[in-house]
């Protein structure tokens, strides 16, 4: 009866630990996370049609407005990809980031790419 009872236990906690066991799930790529499917995009697949605006607050002095997507966000280095004037219209591409909001009117981003969007591409 013992030569049963034996196994038996460490067959029942075996399973419990492997059932207990987080899962390998594979990581998502930070593109694909910034990525909605209905934003504007350009023919390359990579860079936002977006619109950087003003903002009163100064925590935050400028947004970024992204076609397609619902919130604003607050692009943490604009002033890397500015030397002088802040474009209005431009192809950017970002990363979100796990940080608390600077102000409530966006999101935290951090720019990737910044390319002025031509005329003929409003």
């Amino acid at each position: 009866m013992k030569l049963l009872l034996f196994p038996a236990i460490v067959l029942i906690l075996s399973s419990i630990l492997l059932s207990c066991s987080p899962k390998n799930q594979p990581l998502k790529n930070a593109a694909a996370l910034t990525k909605d499917k209905n934003a504007a995009y350009n023919s390359s697949g990579q860079d936002y049609k977006g619109t950087i605006i003003m903002s009163k607050n100064p925590s935050c002095p400028h947004l970024l407005v992204v076609s397609g997507l619902k919130d604003t966000l607050d692009p943490i280095n604009l002033k890397d990809f500015t030397k002088n004037e802040i474009p209005t219209k431009v192809w950017v591409t970002f990363s979100n980031l796990k940080m608390k909001n600077r102000c409530n009117q966006g999101r935290p981003v951090l720019i990737q790419t910044l390319k002025n969007r031509s005329a003929t591409e409003q």
